[in-house]
């Protein structure tokens, strides 16, 4: 059903991957400055979904694995990839359960964006295996929804975060809807399972990425598309410390 939602909302693979092929850039949207020359760099693409940043990636020189848990996404992203005659790595399974071993000091950067980290219950394991993945000195780009949105309530809701009620340092783990249901008829959505959720302050962000040893560099806060007075977004960029760094 999910790869049936992506065919109807951006078209095949093959449509998607001449827009990707035509400017790579702007499908990393304001990501792009952050990347320098990754040519031959190895990128970890963390919940890449269908693999439109990984594609994007990949037209740029860039080794791609994207690691998400969705077997039908990882279907429309290969034939994405195909299309757009490169080739990604997608691993299938629970990001926070890798293979050590393998994928150990392997990465110069990782990736992540669109809002992910709600759907993670425990940021220090999280964090903690994106340290791991990276080399020292390896560079974290992680953007996601702006902790302030907890505290925006709109009529009717629009997202999972409202389960919050507008508390910003709510902590409880919520039962919410997996991200495409919305995009399905009304009668349909209630068959679609559930996720359960943990919206985070962006302290705990931050300290979840101190506390696995990682040196913050930038943070970036996005404003709202529909109102540019409040912030959307924000991408946090930070680098794996070497070992004579760690605390």
């Amino acid at each position: 059903m999910v790869f049936d939602w992506r065919m109807r909302s951006q078209g095949t693979p093959e449509m998607l991957a001449e827009k990707i092929v035509a400017s790579p850039n702007s499908y990393l949207r304001y990501h792009s400055a952050l990347f320098n020359n990754v040519s031959q760099k190895r990128i970890a693409n963390i919940c890449g979904s269908d693999g439109q940043r990984a594609v994007a990636l990949s037209l740029l020189g860039a080794q791609v694995t994207v690691f998400d848990l969705s077997a039908p996404q990882r279907d429309y992203a290969i034939r994405l990839a195909t299309a757009a005659k490169v080739k990604i790595d997608y691993v299938v399974g629970d990001f926070c359960e890798l293979d050590s071993d393998v994928y150990a000091n392997f990465f110069d950067y990782t990736y992540c964006e669109g809002g992910i980290l709600h759907y993670f219950h425990n940021l220090n394991d999280f964090f903690g295996t994106v340290q791991k993945i990276l080399k020292p000195g390896g560079i974290m780009i992680c953007s996601d929804y702006h902790p302030y949105q907890k505290t925006i309530i709109a009529n009717p809701p629009k997202r999972n975060v409202e389960l919050t009620f507008g508390d910003y340092f709510d902590t409880a783990y919520h039962q919410g809807h997996v991200p495409y249901a919305k995009y399905f008829p009304l009668e349909i959505q209630d068959t679609f399972p559930s996720c359960t959720l943990r919206f985070y302050t962006l302290s705990e962000i931050f300290n979840s990425v101190v506390k696995a040893q990682m040196n913050i560099k930038q943070l970036i806060e996005h404003p709202r598309h529909d109102n540019p007075k409040i912030p959307g977004e924000f991408t946090l960029v930070a680098v794996k410390n070497s070992e004579n760094d760690r605390l």
